[in-house]
């Protein structure tokens, strides 16, 4: 995850600082990890802007988290935005997740809500395709780089 520059740095902490955050844990089938988003609410930052922040953290079920994505978020602005969790690959590898809880992208066409997965072996969270679910529902396609792979549907 890439260090934003002073100036968000200085955003981000001013809304850390104003409030406790609102916390959701996912915890992996297996047990041995789980996902934890945090939302901060909005704020007041500056004369004018008011922001939220988000934060996606992974950590072993007797360990430390980490955050592995972040969101900050003008709560002003247009657009779709907002962490929500979504599911577990049964083998516990993988948690999947969107970066649109609320909203739609600006513009027209067709939009499904991006998908995100945090890979536990290596703590990177990586952008994933998705297709439409299959006629029952009970299958998402998606790729990865090139591979295909086989997720549950959305709960």
């Amino acid at each position: 995850m890439p260090t934003p520059d002073p100036a968000t740095q200085a955003i981000i902490a001013a809304v850390r600082g104003s409030s406790q955050p609102a916390s959701t844990a996912y915890a992996s089938p297996d047990g041995a990890w789980r996902v934890v988003l945090a939302n901060f609410a909005c704020t007041p930052v500056g004369e004018q802007d008011i922001y939220a922040y988000e934060t996606v953290s992974l950590a072993a079920t007797d360990g430390a988290a980490a955050v592995v994505d972040s969101q900050l978020i003008n709560c002003g602005g247009l657009g779709a935005y907002g962490f929500d969790g979504l599911f577990w690959s049964a083998d516990s590898r993988y948690f999947y997740y969107t970066t649109a809880r609320e909203g739609v992208p600006d513009g027209c066409g067709d939009w499904q809500p991006p998908l995100r997965r945090v890979d536990v072996a290596t703590s990177a969270s990586k952008d994933v395709t998705i297709a439409d679910p299959s006629p029952d529902a009970a299958a998402l396609a998606a790729w990865l780089e090139q591979h295909q792979a086989h997720c549950p549907p959305t709960p």
